[in-house]
């Protein structure tokens, strides 16, 4: 495997790729290919192209070569270590090149400047392809909101499921205004734009679940010098305009901070035994606190909704009655096969994760839950580790 089969500039150094990715920002692919700062058309649609990065996480280490049913996929060494090219072909699309950031052991990161539409397939393909592999990140509301407040910058936004353009003056929901700096809105989960990805792929799950912000980095008053990226719920990172190619990657790392910090938080809750010796065992952890906050009278019926095998979350979940609106249900994590126990009422719901369970599997139960209940839903584990 050559560099001329992976199609990407060589890089020997990481500031050899922050040229490259430099030059991406400020003059974006075509509809074509070529240079010029357009945006492409496929299908009279608009698509933008330029810089955008896409976080996903792996639970072990990619293979260097795979093909599943919808998608195929190579990784060429780069001589830079942590740094990979990845050609990522899904059936029925385009082949997509990206810059492959592997060096972090959890989090992956993917560069490229082709098509929104194209990028967004052949992710969304690779997580569908890749089984327990690789997931999307999960970033719920609450996170995208805290992490925004805190970001060196101005957090503005658009509606949930948008790919370009901000929404002033928007709703964060019926009758509710936004929170400060952020503007933002949702849609009923599955419904026009909203129920498609804003990277472009399918199946990524409803507008709550993949609300966005766009967030400005640089010195206020400076105009176009200023970052403007957009993120989505699912670790996707669009560079709009202006800033450099540092602001953009500093708030990719910031929001994979935030999430590695929320992920180890929710693990360090995991209950199990340990062995003391001498026949004895201590039970370390304790539950998730999960505050819904609308009180329903039908709390079956959320549960119902919540626990269904559906991709993009993909949790089943066998329901018991521990007392009058008060439920316990047995979850398995259909895409890794681990499981965990909820208990759920009106207003709550408590998570107990084994001692082997995976916390992105709780990441992607509250995003879920964003999408079927709101977006003002909070754990409180969670949002401390965020801060």
């Amino acid at each position: 495997m050559t560099y001329a089969e992976a199609g990407l500039p060589r890089v020997g150094t990481r500031q050899e790729l922050l040229r490259i990715l430099d030059g991406w920002l400020s003059a974006p692919m075509g509809a074509a290919g070529r240079g010029g700062g357009g945006r492409g058309r496929v299908g009279g649609a608009r698509h933008p192209a330029g810089l955008k990065s896409y976080v996903l996480e792996t639970r072990g280490r990619i293979r260097r070569r795979g093909k599943a049913e919808r998608v195929g996929w190579i990784m060429y060494d780069t001589g830079v270590s942590g740094l990979k090219i990845a050609t990522i072909s899904p059936v029925g699309g385009a082949s997509v090149r990206f810059y492959a950031d592997v060096g972090d052991g959890r989090l992956v990161t993917l560069h490229t400047n082709s098509g929104a539409r194209d990028a967004g397939r052949a992710v969304a393909a690779l997580v569908d392809g890749s089984s327990d592999m690789l997931d999307n990140v999960w970033l719920h509301r609450g996170m995208l909101e805290r992490v925004a407040e805190g970001a060196d910058g101005i957090p503005a936004g658009f509606p949930a499921g948008r790919a370009d353009g901000p929404a002033a003056g928007t709703k964060g929901g019926r009758g509710s205004p936004a929170p400060d700096g952020v503007r933002g809105g949702k849609r009923r989960p599955g419904t026009g734009r909203a129920g498609r990805s804003a990277e472009g792929g399918r199946g990524l799950g409803g507008g709550a679940a993949r609300g966005s912000i766009r967030i400005l980095r640089g010195q206020r008053g400076g105009g176009s010098c200023r970052a403007h990226t957009d993120v989505s719920g699912t670790g996707y990172f669009a560079a709009k305009r202006g800033g450099s190619v540092q602001d953009h990657l500093g708030i990719v790392e910031e929001f994979k901070e935030a999430y590695s910090r929320a992920v180890s938080r929710v693990e360090e809750c995991r209950l199990g035994a340990t062995d003391m010796g001498g026949g004895r065992a201590v039970l370390r952890g304790q539950a998730l606190n999960v505050s819904l906050p609308l009180q329903i009278a039908d709390v079956e019926r959320l549960i119902d909704r919540i626990f269904v095998h559906a991709k993009p979350f993909q949790l089943s979940g066998i329901k018991s009655v521990i007392e009058p609106g008060y439920y316990r249900v047995l979850v398995v994590d259909l895409r890794t096969g681990d499981t965990m126990t909820c208990e759920v009422a009106s207003g709550m719901m408590r998570i107990y994760l084994p001692l082997h369970g995976c916390g992105s599997t709780v990441m992607r139960l509250l995003a879920n839950l964003q999408a079927s209940y709101g977006t003002g839903v909070r754990c409180m584990e969670v949002d401390q580790a965020v801060g």
